[in-house]
């Protein structure tokens, strides 16, 4: 009996060694952070406050967060500066994110964004 528990904690810890050694050889998930001056941490003190970069901190060795914020953008395709006709959002494509999160449509609701809106007059 003693034996049989023996090899068993061998194997255990073989199995996690195993383990171990094949999550460190992982690359790391890709999360791409696009949106607008949020993102970017516009008016923070430090932008390493921003969250992608804490998201990063949190996350750990095996995440690559990466900041593809541009402040004042937009989601909205016709708005004043859209988020789609920037080289950031070229360049989240090619990073291949795995994760994408997205925080763009403040800048949408200004007014002047919204000439393309839907009309609907109440009767």
């Amino acid at each position: 009996m003693v034996k049989m528990l023996s090899v068993a904690k061998t194997v255990v810890a073989l199995s996690l060694v195993s383990f171990i050694t094949a999550a460190a050889q992982m690359p790391p998930v890709r999360i791409a952070c696009i949106g607008n001056s949020i993102t970017i941490g516009y008016g923070l003190p430090d932008r390493n406050s921003a969250y992608p970069q804490q998201l990063g901190r949190l996350l750990g060795n095996g995440y690559d967060v990466r900041n593809f914020g541009v402040g004042g953008r937009t989601m909205l395709k016709k708005g004043d500066y859209p988020y789609w006709k920037e080289k950031f959002y070229r360049e989240a494509l090619a990073f291949k994110p795995e994760i994408v999160t997205i925080c763009l449509g403040t800048n949408d609701s200004k007014p002047w964004n919204w000439k393309y809106k839907f009309h609907r007059t109440l009767r």
